[in-house]
């Protein structure tokens, strides 16, 4: 019976996408991963968004003695647009600024994120759902830009 019920578990986590992955968008870049990161800062700056930092995974691993291909995150985003979101349910704070993963694995460089349409339900956002549409879509384009 253990057999079975073991059996049984492995199946059916085998059978769900991977937890906490769903939501997450993936575009694979032509461009090398500093090119990548230059054109992503460009495309945020002609749409007049700032981006407010630049966190360095790979050289954060680099100073504490560890091996890490590249990995940064952009953070960026508009406060009139988050604050709005965050006077109707303070608890997506959590998910703002908007952050890009770009990262580089075996050559190929990847910029990844979570798409906010997402949060409508998670956060109960129905009346903001068209602002959350229109960060999706930037974040969509934003993807699209290197590939």
């Amino acid at each position: 019976m253990k057999l079975f019920t073991g059996l049984f578990c492995a199946l059916l986590l085998l059978s769900f996408p991977s937890l906490g992955q769903e939501n997450l968008k993936s575009h694979q870049s032509q461009h090398n991963f500093d090119q990548t990161i230059s054109l992503l800062k460009s495309k945020l700056s002609d749409r007049g968004i700032e981006v407010m930092q630049v966190i360095d995974h790979g050289q954060n691993a680099k100073n504490a003695g560890l091996e890490l291909e590249k990995t940064q995150v952009l953070v960026f985003g508009n406060p009139k647009v988050g604050t709005k979101l965050m006077q109707s349910n303070a608890d997506i704070a959590i998910e703002l600024p908007l952050r890009l993963l770009v990262m580089e694995r075996q050559g190929k460089v990847t910029v990844k994120y979570t798409d906010p349409t997402s949060w409508v339900a998670k956060y109960g956002l129905q009346t903001e759902s068209e602002i959350l549409a229109n960060m999706a879509e930037l974040l969509d384009e934003l993807g699209r830009t290197v590939e």
